[in-house]
Formats: structure tokens, sequence, C-alpha cells
């Protein structure tokens, strides 16, 4: 709420309001405090920021804003950035305040939702990248969806990620053709413990079976919903990670 950002240069929040618009604003305003420093904002995919959201930031304040990606560039455009488009200016603390920024995104960022499916294949990665990478620094992540082929060099960006708020789960299809990355996008989804109540991995065909050994007896004891269907996982492995729970092979809970 009041962070200041006079250095900032550069912005990605692409997905980050995608399915809720909480604490848009708050980015919004820290956002405004870079003033004429801004140079590129991307903010694509971010459709649930509400349109008072852009009360906050003053008229012509981003007047250095030579690429605007995404939500708001055509309805805010003139009054926030006057019509100008100029040259980049260099900053010396641009990466301190990328830093900055991630530090408001760990606090407040509770969904990522990212799909890649129709995605030209040079974009796949890029997306995936960012918004993994974002997902890894927040503690507060309550969901993670991903839909579409994900490149190992995202699923990488998970391997230091701890969600122990982390309710709801989906990686349909996710690992349909290849199993890699699938270690590292468990061993952050075991981290919610019993916090987690969903997890898809429908169709994960070539997710490991190292994958799921390597997670604790019982890490998984409030799950309500785990679908295994085309995954090469026993009845006896599943019991051993939720504490004996029993699963319809649709994914519900047998009581």
């Amino acid at each position: 709420g009041d962070a200041k950002w006079p250095n900032l240069q550069e912005v990605r929040l692409s997905f980050c309001f995608m399915e809720n618009g909480a604490g848009a604003a708050e980015v919004l305003r820290a956002l405004s405090s870079a003033g004429s420093c801004l140079e590129k904002l991307d903010l694509s995919d971010c459709r649930e920021i509400a349109p008072e959201a852009w009360n906050v930031v003053p008229e012509g304040c981003w007047t250095k804003l030579h690429e605007w990606k995404g939500e708001g560039a055509d309805e805010h455009r003139d009054r926030l950035c006057g019509g100008s488009v100029e040259a980049p200016v260099a900053t010396e603390h641009a990466e301190e305040a990328r830093h900055e920024v991630d530090k408001v995104l760990s606090k407040t960022l509770r969904e990522v939702i990212i799909d890649c499916r129709g995605l030209p294949q040079e974009d796949v990665k890029k997306h995936a990248v960012d918004g993994f990478h974002m997902a890894a620094g927040t503690s507060v992540l309550e969901i993670f969806w991903v839909r579409g082929t994900v490149p190992i060099q995202a699923w990488r960006e998970l391997s230091t990620a701890v969600w122990p708020k982390l309710r709801e789960v989906d990686l349909t299809s996710c690992f349909q053709d290849d199993g890699a990355g699938a270690s590292e996008v468990l061993h952050a989804v075991a981290s919610a413990g019993a916090s987690l109540t969903k997890l898809s991995l429908l169709g994960c065909m070539k997710i490991p079976a190292e994958a799921f050994v390597a997670i604790p007896d019982c890490t998984w004891s409030n799950l309500e919903y785990w679908n295994t269907a085309g995954v090469f996982i026993s009845h006896e492995e599943k019991a051993r990670l939720t504490g004996g729970r029993k699963y319809h092979w649709r994914g519900d809970l047998l009581r």
C-alpha cells in the first residue's frame, strides 16, 4: 500500500489478475510512484482489474511509457501517458525495483491460472516462465491451474516454491506427453500439506513413479478430490500419501 518505486523501469504482471482483481489498486498505486521512469508495462490477461482501480493513477503519470500490453492500454493510455512516446530512460536501480514488485506479489498473489493452449510455441515459454516465477515467489497462493504443455524451464521455476495455503491444483494433461518437470511441481504441491483439498492430474500418464515416492506419508491428509485417471499410481501409494483415503475413479472421495 505504501510502496514507492521511483526507479521502476519495467513491470510484467501478466495473468496476476486474470481471475481475481483483489490487490490491483494497491499495485497500480505503487506503479504510479515510478512516474516518468516507467517504460514497459505488461498487464496481459489481467481482465479482473476493476475500472475504479485506475483512479489511483494520476493523469499524465507515465509520460515515457512506450510499451503497454494488455489491460488498460486502450482505455487509459491517453490520460496516463499523454499520448507521448519517448525513448527509454536508463535507471541504475531497475533490478532493485523489480525485487520490490516481487515482494508485493508475495503478499497478495492468491491465484495463478495459466493457459498455454493455442499459443504460438515461441510465446508458451515466456508466459509459463513468467507465471511460474511469480507463483514461486508467493507464500499465500491458494489456487494453481495450468493448461497445455509447458517447457521444463518453467517447471524448474517451482523448485523452491513453498505454498502452505494452497487449496486447489489442476494440472490436467500437463504431463500427457512428457514427464519432465513433474517432480518439481509435485514437490511444490506437497508443501501445501493438509491445506490441499483438490488435486487433478487427469491425463498425466507421463508422471514418473519416483515423483510420488519422494513425497512423505500422509502429506495430503485432507484431500477431498484426487483425479488420477491415466496416471500410473497404485491405490496403495495414494493411500500412503493421504493417510488411507480412497477415491472414486472420477476423483471423488469414497466415504
